[in-house]
């Protein structure tokens, strides 16, 4: 079990986290590490994480920037927050009604000044932030908290962040919805009378629906009811669902290893609300596991007003989209970015990867740039490994996505 210490404190040698085996795999050449930085005193609140150093850093001419990532070329820090989620864990189930954007950021960063005292040679790197989905929030939120608390801070709690990148990205609740029911039309999904039902009754702008909206969502989501509205493309089994019954909304199945508590002990997680998670397998949208957070106390509109701030600040903020995604759809995405006003540096167009069009690219001014990933779904790493990495790499070193297949 990883050693674990309250934050403040110095923690414990970096050695005791370090993941020496995983059952049924073979060796790695590189170090990994994996365990829990403490929130609270008497490790009553925890975050989880595994971290894997980059393969040939040691080599290296300059040292490769550490990544944080929220849901190879780099050094990735993978974080499972907020508490509740996969092996993070709280001895108080009145944290679990306390969550929302504000806490997770909080906590979130209060891990990170604990990770930085137990890998303290991390300190200097520069530092980014990843994530897809409803990282959307988290991650502009934490790089806001981040920036603001650096204007005061010392030099063993100064966070190098340099940007962020995010993907498939819940940015701004009206054009997110917006985007969702275009995107369905356009790919043949809902009928022209469905399109202009939702269109004449539904106000995204409004935090509530009427009724007739919410009658009109009810056909939306049978339209999605026989397939992966985070892949639209991808085949899904159907033999499980009783023909007289049409489901509803249907999400894409999640399954989980088997063998459970046997793999915990390889990565020191501790036996947590996971477990109860893993015999659900059904998800209340894309983002919350049924059963475990049932409450979300805040959660903000829209984060465009600090995805502006901190392109003011110079931060670098790359955005993607896989473009088979329905859920947070490539057209949600570029309704947001539009909502910002910036202005265009470089014009729309196809980028390569392998002598193949990967998607396209569009620049604008104050260091933004918006990729799509032709073919790949909500999690686009999933679906386009190969294309993911050319795109995270070309962020990382803020060079130009490649303009032609040769």
């Amino acid at each position: 079990m990883a050693t674990k210490t309250q934050i403040g404190e110095v923690e414990a040698d970096s050695d005791s986290d370090r993941v020496t085996e995983l059952p049924g795999q073979p060796q790695v050449t590189f170090k990994h590490y994996a365990g829990y930085v403490n929130l609270r005193p008497q490790h009553q609140k925890a975050l989880f994480y595994w971290f894997f150093e980059a393969q040939d850093d040691a080599a290296a001419a300059s040292p490769k920037p550490l990544v944080l990532w929220l849901n190879g070329v780099a050094n990735i820090l993978f974080l499972e927050a907020p508490v509740g989620v996969g092996f993070s864990y709280t001895n108080n189930s009145k944290d679990l009604h306390e969550l929302g954007d504000q806490v997770t950021a909080i906590d979130s960063y209060a891990f990170l000044l604990g990770w930085f005292e137990r890998f303290p040679n991390f300190k200097s790197r520069d530092f980014y932030l990843a994530g897809e989905s409803y990282a959307g929030h988290y991650v502009p939120q934490l790089a806001e908290l981040i920036y603001e608390r650096n204007k005061g801070a010392s030099k063993d709690s100064y966070i190098n962040l340099k940007g962020f990148m995010i993907g498939n990205a819940v940015i701004n609740d009206a054009t997110d919805s917006s985007g969702m029911v275009d995107f369905a039309w356009s790919h043949a999904i809902i009928s022209d009378k469905l399109y202009r039902g939702i269109r004449k009754h539904c106000d995204f702008r409004q935090s509530t629906a009427t009724s007739d909206c919410s009658a009109h969502f009810k056909g939306f989501g049978e339209a999605y009811a026989f397939i992966d509205i985070y892949s639209i493309y991808s085949p899904l089994c159907l033999s499980f669902i009783d023909s007289k019954t049409r489901p509803k909304l249907n999400v894409a199945p999640h399954l989980l290893s088997q063998h459970v508590s046997y793999h915990q002990a390889t990565i020191h997680a501790q036996k947590t609300m996971w477990d109860i998670i893993s015999t659900e397998k059904m998800y209340r949208g894309p983002y919350m596991p049924i059963g475990v957070i049932n409450k979300w106390n805040d959660s903000a509109d829209t984060v465009l007003p600090i995805i502006q701030k901190l392109l003011d600040a110079g931060l670098r903020i790359w955005v993607y989209s896989g473009d088979t995604d329905g859920r947070v759809p490539v057209t949600s995405t570029r309704y947001s970015i539009n909502k910002l006003g910036l202005k265009i540096t470089q014009e729309w167009r196809a980028w390569f990867h392998k002598l193949q069009v990967s998607g396209w690219v569009e620049t604008y001014d104050k260091g933004l740039t918006f990729a799509t990933v032709r073919g790949a779904g909500h999690q686009v790493p999933l679906f386009a490994g190969h294309q993911s990495l050319a795109l995270f790499t070309h962020f990382l070193s803020n060079t130009t996505l490649p303009s032609s297949p040769f």
